[in-house]
């Protein structure tokens, strides 16, 4: 009676400072437990009503500690991507089990991945255009632990979830055009097809130390992001 997939139920919030989400009344930690009449909060969910509003207020229905307090919030459209947001990072605050047959599980299964997938690209390509910011985004093994503390909190199924995200992540990485990532040996191998010949060992060996360069830059960037989270309050 353990097994099935972890659904959120609610969300908690961790309100941006300046944004309209703040102005509004919201309040880092607060429990969205409805939204616009729906009494089951989901993150995608949300986020996809709050694109969708073109500006309306949106009512939600908050647990602040023992009190629920209603709060009207109009979203605002960011400049960078066009869209509706109102300046709020979403997690899980309660979840429930969403039990499927074998058959279902394997193609919910399969969507999650997808899903994951999607997102991963997604988030790549926001980073690299400069949509949000490096420093938001990218974490180290200090900011991982940390993530899977925090959902420990919410029982060993979200921790497997999670450790799943991440694997999924990791995978889509591995097979970006980096040199010294297979991404990278099969984008020689795409440029070998194209040529006729391989690229001079010379080049290949220029093209190894650039992408070693990027993997330290990267690994660095997350250290030291990790560890002003840590220490800086933002």
């Amino acid at each position: 009676h353990t097994v099935g997939i972890p659904v959120e139920t609610s969300v908690q919030i961790e309100v941006l400072e300046g944004s309209v989400a703040a102005s509004s009344g919201l309040l880092t930690d607060d429990i969205i437990v409805g939204y616009a009449g729906k009494s089951v909060v989901r993150s995608q969910e949300l986020q996809s009503h709050i694109e969708a509003s073109e500006g309306n207020p949106v009512a939600f229905q908050v647990q602040r500690g023992s009190e629920l307090v209603k709060v009207m919030v109009a979203p605002q459209q960011d400049a960078a991507s066009g869209k509706f947001r109102i300046g709020v990072k979403l997690r899980p605050a309660s979840l429930t089990l969403e039990r499927s047959n074998p058959i279902a599980a394997l193609g919910q299964g399969v969507a999650w991945t997808w899903q994951i997938t999607r997102l991963s690209f997604i988030g790549f390509g926001k980073i690299i255009t400069g949509s949000i910011a490096a420093s938001d985004s990218l974490a180290g093994p200090i900011g991982i632990a940390r993530e899977i503390g925090r959902q420990a909190d919410f029982g060993w199924r979200n921790v497997v979830f999670f450790t799943a995200a991440i694997s999924i992540s990791l995978a889509i990485i591995n097979l970006l055009p980096i040199p010294v990532l297979d991404g990278g040996h099969l984008m020689f191998f795409a440029i070998e097809i194209v040529n006729g010949a391989p690229l001079s060992l010379r080049k290949r060996e220029i093209a190894q130390q650039v992408g070693i360069l990027i993997i330290l830059s990267l690994m660095i960037f997350a250290f030291y992001n990790d560890i002003s989270n840590l220490f800086i309050q933002k």
